[in-house]
């Protein structure tokens, strides 16, 4: 009696060895038929040097990036909008780079908004000062008097 009930086990297993690939097999070959679009994700920390309708040119360090924007691109941080930033904001864009070395954004952040300077802060610290600033301390600093 012992036997059969190891002969019952050992048949049990082998048809679930021999069910099992074939109700896994259609979901194998869709996952790699599956093709999966190549990330090319990119963030971006600096100035707007200058904006149009649908894009803006932001500044970093010596290079600049030409970002693109589409209805789905968030806007958060210290504007709600993409009509709302203006230029010298410093923003963080996260986004694709396009064939053409476009990028284009998914998600943008106002870390620091321009018109909450006064003009002898901006004097005082600058676009080159400020831009340093926010490479080199991985943020914003800004001057209390």
């Amino acid at each position: 009696m012992h036997t059969g009930g190891r002969w019952r086990m050992a048949l049990r297993v082998l048809t679930v060895l021999l069910v099992t690939p074939s109700l896994l097999s259609p979901l194998v070959t869709e996952a790699a038929n599956r093709s999966l679009p190549v990330q090319n994700l990119q963030t971006w920390k600096g100035f707007v040097a200058a904006k149009a309708e649908r894009s803006m040119t932001v500044l970093d360090g010596s290079s600049t990036i030409q970002v693109m924007v589409t209805q789905k691109t968030e806007v958060a941080g210290q504007r709600n909008s993409f009509a709302g930033i203006a230029v010298d904001d410093v923003v963080r864009v996260e986004g694709s780079m396009t064939a053409d070395r476009h990028l284009q954004a998914n998600h943008i952040e106002v870390l620091l908004a321009a018109d909450g300077m006064g003009m002898a802060q901006r004097a005082r610290t600058g676009t080159v000062n400020r831009l340093l600033s926010v490479i080199l301390n991985h943020g914003i600093t800004v001057p209390i008097r």
